[in-house]
């Protein structure tokens, strides 16, 4: 094997092994980590709940990277699901490969998938989360939407940004689940 070959290829190893470590220190404390329970990451964790590492002037999913790392390479066009539903989830015990047909059926099957386009929240709901939001600008309003409605935050994101619910105008009256009118 020609000497730049095998340069560059200790090169890489090495820029793999430092991303690893890395890696690994976003990772719960070993005693922590159980086979059979969610290893939450521990960096950063973007609104729809993902994790997500910096590295070498790029951004890589957690999940994907955790995969990578202990289970192997990623075949084009495979995504990487989580068997939990945990989102920041890196433990490789809840990673499986799969496409994004098997992802929109592993939601449909465990109830997570948008009924309609409504999806899980009821009008009156939606009514009230664009009054907040239209109300509250402060800092953490989508993140306290989410927990109060049980949805990701990507949801309450979504509806701010009329990716969703778009028929719903902000400033409408808002007519509650008990029938009293807000606005």
């Amino acid at each position: 094997m020609p000497l730049y070959l095998v340069n560059y290829k200790q090169k890489e190893q090495t820029r793999k092994n430092v991303f690893h470590r890395r890696f690994k220190k976003f990772l719960p404390p070993k005693e922590a980590r159980k086979p059979n329970e969610c290893w939450n990451w521990q960096g950063v964790i973007t609104s729809n709940g993902y994790g997500h590492i910096w590295y070498d002037d790029k951004n890589y999913q957690a999940h994907r990277v955790a995969y990578e790392i202990y289970k192997g390479e990623i075949a084009l066009g495979l995504i990487v699901r989580h068997t939990c539903d945990n989102p920041s989830c890196v433990n490789p015990n809840h990673l499986i490969l799969g496409t994004h047909v098997d992802n929109a059926a592993d939601m449909v099957k465990r109830g997570r998938a948008p009924k309609g386009a409504r999806g899980k929240l009821k009008e009156y709901e939606v009514r009230e989360i664009k009054y907040y939001l239209h109300k509250n600008k402060k800092a953490g309003v989508i993140a306290k939407l989410a927990r109060i409605y049980n949805v990701n935050p990507q949801t309450i994101a979504n509806i701010k940004n009329n990716k969703t619910w778009q028929f719903i105008k902000k400033g409408t009256l808002l007519l509650c689940h008990d029938n009293s009118l807000i606005g």
